[in-house]
């Protein structure tokens, strides 16, 4: 009777054990959202979109206007390096970040926190009223893509920057969650860690 006794605790043992660890695993593995190319589907469509609106208001600036200040000039090789080098940085970010990659998050929510930094110094400052009383219709368009854009990097900021955490681990990433190592349970069969790895995971 005590062994059948102690048969029965060891399953009951048993089973909280792999409750736990379920529970935890859908924890780890149902985050609020997941960067993937679908979820960042509308990001890359405002930022792209954002930065071809550059080529018409350059156009505009430079040939179209019609208050003398037109210089029929093509584009500086600074402004040109710094257009693509932030186009890069952001195009590097979303791949990475797309494809789980561990450097990827971090760089897409460092390109997402300058943009944000740019629109929201455009407000403090009492830029826009400035923009926004420019007598182009053209003009104003690009300049409310531009807030239009500065708006989802801040959304995206925050979506990102609250789930870092949550993101379900893949095999090519260093810190995905894997098994731990084999070890031997008090009813003698081998056991890959328990549910304490899992949490350690999600929080890792």
């Amino acid at each position: 009777m005590r062994v059948l006794l102690r048969v029965r605790h060891l399953r009951s043992a048993a089973a909280r054990r792999v409750s736990a660890f379920a529970a935890d695993a859908r924890l780890c593995h149902t985050p609020r959202m997941i960067a993937t190319p679908r979820s960042l589907g509308p990001l890359v469509v405002v930022t792209l979109t954002n930065y071809v609106a550059l080529v018409p208001y350059y156009i505009h600036n430079e040939y179209l206007r019609s208050d003398g200040g037109a210089h029929h000039g093509l584009p500086g090789p600074r402004a040109v390096l710094l257009v693509a080098l932030t186009l890069s940085w952001f195009v590097a970010g979303v791949r990475g970040a797309a494809r789980r990659r561990r450097w990827g998050r971090p760089v897409l929510l460092s390109f997402l926190i300058a943009e944000a930094s740019l629109y929201v110094k455009t407000f403090a400052t009492g830029a826009f009223v400035h923009q926004m009383q420019n007598p182009s219709d053209l003009v104003r368009v690009v300049f409310v893509i531009g807030y239009v854009s500065g708006a989802v990097a801040l959304v995206y900021l925050a979506l990102l920057g609250r789930t870092g955490r949550s993101t379900p681990p893949t095999p090519d990433r260093p810190d995905s969650l894997s098994p731990g190592p084999r070890r031997r349970s008090r009813w003698g069969r081998g056991s890959r860690g328990d549910h304490r790895s899992v949490a350690t995971a999600c929080t890792s």
